[in-house]
């Protein structure tokens, strides 16, 4: 494939990359079938995962074709982390691109998929030292949003929760402990509706949930005054998937006050 440059530019028109005026880019990386012209150097360098790819000690497929491929991934993402692998753009520089990812991201409501899936690239290509800090910095943006009292979709939720985020899972985990009591406040204060009842069957969701409905259940028991031997004679399946749950979700925000912001409620461990 040709790769025809401007004299007068000092860009590649296909890479992401600067070009440099006395080589040509020497790998190619197809991402999702698109390919991207790149320094080897630079590529080794930030990040270890592909330096040993292209090490000629391991004699592996790509090492020998200067060629790595990535035939799952999204085009359009590489070029968002080629930023961070780049070795000639600071931390600063990095810290700020990822910072502004936050504050724009397309996605709303605090789902930040386009993020994740940004970590996600992280955690695949084992940059650890990424991975951490930026963990870290996405937890404290959903502590820090200006949003009412909100929980992810539990689809979200799903397709997110086995990632290796300790800090963002952490901070979910209680924002959706912080969504179970503002939305039994709010049930118990305004006429069920279809957009009421949808919460409703969210929060359901997550309570059978078998990875996290058991704390969540336990955070709920501890906050409810459930009736007289209901919990005895019923287990949690039965209760949450019955009519009269949202009874009880009511009758929890009935004696409370408006909840906490989230900040309050939940702060990030130093």
């Amino acid at each position: 494939m040709d790769r025809k440059v401007d004299e007068g530019n000092e860009f590649d028109e296909t890479p992401p990359n600067m070009r440099l005026k006395s080589m040509d880019p020497d790998v190619t990386v197809v991402v999702g079938g698109k390919e991207f012209y790149h320094y080897k150097l630079l590529l080794c360098l930030g990040c270890p995962f592909i330096d040993t790819m292209l090490s000629t000690r391991n004699n592996m497929k790509e090492s020998r074709e200067n060629r790595i491929e990535f035939p799952d991934k999204d085009p359009d993402e590489w070029e968002t982390v080629y930023k961070y692998l780049d070795p000639t753009r600071s931390d600063a520089e990095k810290d700020a691109n990822f910072r502004f990812g936050l504050c724009n991201n397309e996605d709303t409501k605090g789902e930040f998929n386009v993020t994740l899936r940004l970590l996600s690239w992280f955690d695949y290509l084992g940059m650890e030292t990424l991975v951490q800090r930026y963990d870290k910095m996405l937890a404290n943006c959903l502590v820090d949003l200006d949003l009412p009292a909100y929980a992810p979709s539990y689809e979200s939720w799903c397709k997110y929760k086995h990632l290796p985020f300790p800090a963002f899972q952490e901070c979910r985990k209680h924002q959706i402990k912080h969504f179970f009591l503002y939305l039994s406040f709010i049930l118990s204060r305004q006429k069920r509706d279809s957009t009421r009842r949808m919460l409703v069957d969210n929060m359901k969701q997550y309570l059978l949930d078998g990875d996290v409905g058991r704390a969540f259940w336990q955070f709920l028991v501890a906050n409810l005054n459930f009736p007289h031997n209901m919990l005895q004679d019923n287990d949690r399946a039965t209760i949450v998937t019955s009519p009269l749950f949202i009874d009880l979700l009511e009758m929890l925000g009935k004696g409370m006050r408006t909840p906490k912001p989230f900040k309050e409620f939940y702060t990030i461990k130093k």
